[in-house]
């Protein structure tokens, strides 16, 4: 594991239509939080809230019932934060 590993998160396809997948990897298994936010910094959805294991992880999206905007992708690791915005287009 390098010591100085940079957390980074993406997302595909975005712009999306009607589903996305957040993808992330981890160096060592721990305990990681992926939250999805609106624009106005509201929380919308946890979608990971545990332990994981080290290596490439990747999850679903689904907007449903969600207006038409930006979204955040918040990913927290140890005391490290990684954000990803996502467009939602209907």
């Amino acid at each position: 594991t390098p010591s100085s590993y940079e957390l980074t998160i993406q997302n595909y396809p975005n712009p999306f239509n009607n589903q996305t997948f957040i993808q992330y990897t981890i160096p060592k298994n721990e305990f990681i939080k992926l939250t999805m936010y609106d624009i106005l910094g509201r929380e919308i959805e946890t979608l990971v809230n545990e332990v994981q294991t080290q290596g490439k992880h990747s999850i679903p999206w689904q907007a449903k019932g969600l207006s038409s905007g930006v979204y955040f992708a918040v990913l927290k690791y140890q005391n490290k934060i990684a954000t990803q915005k996502i467009i939602y287009q209907k």
